[in-house]
Parts: structure tokens; sequence; C-alpha cells
């Protein structure tokens, strides 16, 4: 089963339905294959796009790599998310939170 992913509005492709073939495949793939494997994917369609590939064939790999590489950026902010929460409770539990060079560290990460 293919869920249709919705592509951005401003996407010159978001109309047409080889690009949108491309990012649902690659969404639906994510759910049951880990991340390297979408990644190698597309890395894979990407190399086997030639000079004499259809505008359809062009169109569906610009979605999938697309999608394969919001995924990867999507996993990358959860990953940073994670670890800010995970250092903050752990200077609260060692008492860091309120030192100055954590406080100096905070400080310029924000600005």
């Amino acid at each position: 089963m293919t869920i249709a992913t919705v592509t951005p509005a401003g996407s010159a492709f978001s109309t047409d339905p080889f690009y949108c073939l491309g990012r649902a495949d690659a969404h639906d793939e994510a759910a049951a294959m880990p991340l390297e494997a979408i990644t190698a994917h597309a890395e894979l369609l990407l190399d086997h796009l030639g000079p004499d590939a259809s505008v359809a064939q062009r169109l569906y790999t610009a979605g999938y790599a697309r999608r394969a590489a919001e995924l990867v950026d999507e996993h990358l902010a959860t990953v940073n998310a994670q670890s800010d929460q995970e250092q903050t409770r752990l200077a609260r539990k060692q008492g860091r939170e309120t030192s100055p060079l954590h406080t100096a560290h905070r400080k310029a990460r924000r600005s």
C-alpha cells in the first residue's frame, strides 16, 4: 500500500505523479527498512541515471532522493534533540548546570 506524501507547495514538481511516486516509495520503504538502506537505494538510483533516461525516470529519482534526504534530516534533528535533552538531564544530575563554564557554553550556543 502506498501513502502519498505531501510535497512542498513551492516545489516545481509537486504536481508531477512520477515525482510524488518516488517520494511515496521512499516514505513507505522507510517504515520497513533502515535509513542506511534508503540512502543506499537513493544513491543507486542516482548512479544509474544516464543521459538517455526518460523524464519520468528522472522525476521518480528526484522524488525518491529528496525524500531520502528529508528522512536523514529528520533523523539527525531527532538525535540532536535527544542528545541535548540527555546532556541537560546529566548536567542537572551532576550539579553542573549552575557552574560558570556550563552557563558560558549555554549562552554561546543560544546566540
